[in-house]
């Protein structure tokens, strides 16, 4: 099982058209000969400026099973999910392509952006697959890290 995130990133008050952003994309491939399931969590923290702070909270947690060649796209609206200079993180996992070569497994590969419906995607919340990463401490192989 491998995870892989986003680290966290912020919702603009708007795009780079002017347009706010009332989405978020996870759009999903399985390019291997089997079938794959990952889970997809978005982790928000609401806005607050130092000294204030907010607690992260799961506002999705969604199992996908993609059969070869299958692709498919999780949309998470902002209504009721997400405001403006709301942080958030995508986390995948499960069965995840890894993006480091010493560990490879093969598994679906994403791709996540924020957006508006019908319209643009906003290039500074773009993620490609090579772009998510492993978070420190949830690595299911040993530490390279001496003590």
């Amino acid at each position: 099982m491998t995870t892989l995130t986003t680290g966290p990133f912020i919702i603009p008050s708007v795009m780079l058209n002017g347009q706010p952003i009332d989405n978020l994309v996870v759009q999903l491939k399985n390019e291997t000969n089997s079938r794959k399931t990952v889970t997809v969590i978005v982790h928000r923290c609401r806005h607050s400026e130092f000294p204030a702070t907010s607690t992260e909270t799961i506002i999705a947690n969604q199992i996908i099973s993609l059969n070869p060649n299958q692709c498919t796209t999780f949309l998470l609206l902002s209504a009721g999910h997400f405001n403006i200079f709301d942080t958030l993180k995508v986390t995948l996992t499960g069965d995840v392509q890894t993006v480091n070569r010493e560990n490879n497994q093969e598994g679906i590969e994403a791709w996540i952006v924020t957006g508006r419906d019908g319209g643009p995607f906003e290039p500074t919340n773009l993620f490609r697959h090579n772009d998510l990463f492993e978070p420190e401490g949830k690595h299911h192989h040993h530490n390279h890290r001496r003590k």
